[in-house]
């Protein structure tokens, strides 16, 4: 009996001890809507902004139970430490034991970036900052600005901003991005703006890195950056400051006892605008050669090619067997194949008398073992197909074009017999390719208005190197009349006399127009459709006709992208008129 009672009292606590246990774990709720509030600062101790600080030891707690994630990676101390804190997630607070003596007289603060995570979802407190004082002065200065993408001029969130000192012995002060960790940094939030608190007054390099791998150094040539050609000095402002720089009792990370003249119209500071971009890794690489579809070769390169070679290493060719056509960026080359050698061949691939590689390809459809009836009337549908030619879609504008365009470059084409209809009359008519591969053929004309059109091009006018040919065709449209479409003009001053300047005119995302010019002119944008426009500039620096990117290590900051500084609205049968001064 004894052993009963003594084994049912054990069973109780153990029960009362796994009842505990479950009640001091928090896990997280089932069911219900995702969390996705960060934690909330509600007190520190010492206080945030704490003068003649004393303590080895910090505790700042927070409205739910928290934990550190990639602390070593995300947390700057500034000014920087000798031996990294001890710093520990206790349920709802985050404990920093110092393991040094800290410097007399100096303002520290201490950056954890997205580093302080709730234990249930991850959501981070961003920029997170505990500033104190080891003297009677708090450092109360700032800087502020903005991160806009450079080609697109778009905001950019989640971008580190970093602050260098130039007090290192052993690395330039132009390459301390590459090597160190900063002295002070902040990230920039939704609309790319950022701000740095509780600054000295000293002079700083600013650099802006998309830190992809988290190093807080600029070590990938994938990251983008910003920085600018001058030297930063940090300024006071009252600011307005986000709810993770106040006291229990809300007071601002500026200290504002130190100033006794704060009546006096303090000056206005611009704040900071940089431009992110991403380096162009001046390395030529070779990426790949496939065969894209039958007897289209494409060759893949890194970088546009400058003086390249694709040299056949195998196969003894005496006859021409491809006709070679250049992408429009510069970094593919396009082999459309006129008659077979083999089945494969090795490229050896170059470019500048350099050898980039050396690949074998099969540049021929592998052949099925087996055949079947479906085999064969694949075959049979193969010798039936025709050249699927695209036209202009919809009718053309009164000063554009009647555009062809064929899948592979045109071998023969007989124009003689295709003819147009105008409204009731019939006009012979004759396409001219505007390529050298014959892949596209215009036929330029002057198109009344409000008419309809119709073409008849008789089978075989066109035949591909493939010997496909195709049956009559006969596209058709109706033009409009003038008075449906507006037109935009605008009177540009250039103040950079002799600086190339390429406006771009879109509709959406789609690019429509583009003009060039060097002079201070009329830009004249007539027939468009009704709707709206954007206009951009691009300054272009080097002339050569299109935008380019920056480089660090060279100090050359991305060519200038511009927008115009409202929406074009196009409407019918009118005229908009306006005026930009660059």
């Amino acid at each position: 009996m004894n052993n009963i009672r003594t084994l049912t009292y054990l069973l109780s606590i153990l029960l009362i001890m796994a009842f505990l246990q479950r009640c001091a774990n928090p896990v997280s709720p089932a069911g219900g809507p995702q969390d996705k509030t960060p934690p909330n600062f509600v007190k520190a101790e010492p206080e945030q902004f704490t003068k003649n600080f004393q303590q080895t030891r910090i505790r700042i707690y927070f409205d739910e139970f928290v934990e550190l994630k990639d602390v070593n990676k995300q947390l700057i101390i500034s000014p920087p430490m000798e031996k990294m804190p001890d710093i520990k997630s206790r349920g709802r607070s985050i404990q920093i034991d110092f393991t040094e003596p800290l410097m007399d007289s100096t303002t520290y603060t201490i950056f954890f970036g997205d580093a302080i995570v709730d234990i249930t979802e991850n959501n981070p407190i961003s920029n997170f900052l505990y500033v104190f004082s080891t003297g009677d002065i708090l450092d109360s200065l700032m800087l502020k600005g903005q991160i806009l993408d450079a080609f697109t001029n778009e905001e950019v969130p989640d971008v580190s901003l970093m602050l260098y000192l130039d007090n290192n012995d052993t690395i330039p002060y132009d390459s301390l991005p590459y090597y160190v960790k900063p002295y002070f940094m902040t990230k920039t939030v939704s609309n790319g703006e950022f701000t740095f608190f509780n600054l000295p007054g000293k002079t700083f390099k600013i650099f802006a890195l998309e830190d992809i791998n988290t190093t807080l150094t600029f070590d990938q040539p994938s990251e983008r950056i910003a920085f600018i050609d001058s030297l930063v000095n940090p300024y006071y402002s009252p600011p307005p400051v986000p709810d993770s720089l106040k006291t229990t009792n809300d007071t601002v990370a500026a200290d504002t006892s130190n100033f006794s003249a704060l009546k006096i119209p303090q000056p206005k500071h611009q704040p900071i605008e940089m431009y992110l971009f991403q380096e162009t890794d001046s390395v030529q690489r070779f990426l790949k050669a496939s065969l894209l579809k039958q007897q289209h070769l494409a060759f893949i390169f890194k970088n546009p090619v400058i003086d390249p070679e694709i040299s056949v290493y195998d196969t003894l060719i005496t006859s021409d067997w491809f006709i070679r056509e250049d992408g429009i960026n510069g970094d593919t080359i396009q082999y459309w194949i006129t008659d077979l050698p083999a089945d494969s061949l090795t490229f050896i691939i170059e470019d500048q008398r350099e050898v980039l590689d050396t690949t074998r390809i099969a540049i021929k459809p592998t052949e099925k073992k087996r055949r079947n009836k479906k085999d064969e009337d694949e075959e049979e549908e193969i010798k039936k197909e025709s050249i699927k030619v695209i036209f202009t879609k919809g009718a053309p504008a009164p000063d554009k074009p009647f555009v062809i365009r064929f899948p592979y470059p045109v071998a023969h084409a007989d124009f003689s017999g295709t003819l147009m209809i105008e409204g009731e009359d019939t006009l012979e008519t004759r396409f001219n390719f505007v390529d050298e591969i014959r892949r596209k053929a215009i036929l330029e004309h002057p198109w009344k208005e409000a008419t309809r059109y119709r073409f008849i091009i008789p089978d075989s006018v066109f035949t591909d190197i493939r010997g496909l040919s195709h049956d009559t065709l006969t596209p058709a449209f109706t033009t409009k009349s003038i008075s449906d479409y507006g037109n935009f003009y605008v009177d540009v001053t250039l103040t950079s006399a002799d600086v190339n300047h390429i406006f771009q005119l879109y509709a959406g995302d789609k690019k429509i127009r583009e003009i060039s010019t060097s002079e201070s002119q009329r830009l004249t944008f007539e027939y468009l459709e009704p709707g709206p426009y954007l206009l951009k500039v691009i300054v272009d620096k080097n002339g050569n006709g299109k935008w380019d990117t920056g480089d660090y290590h060279y100090r050359i900051q991305p060519e200038k992208v511009q927008y115009f500084n409202k929406e074009i609205t196009v409407r019918a049968n009118w005229d908009v008129v306006e005026a930009w001064e660059l």
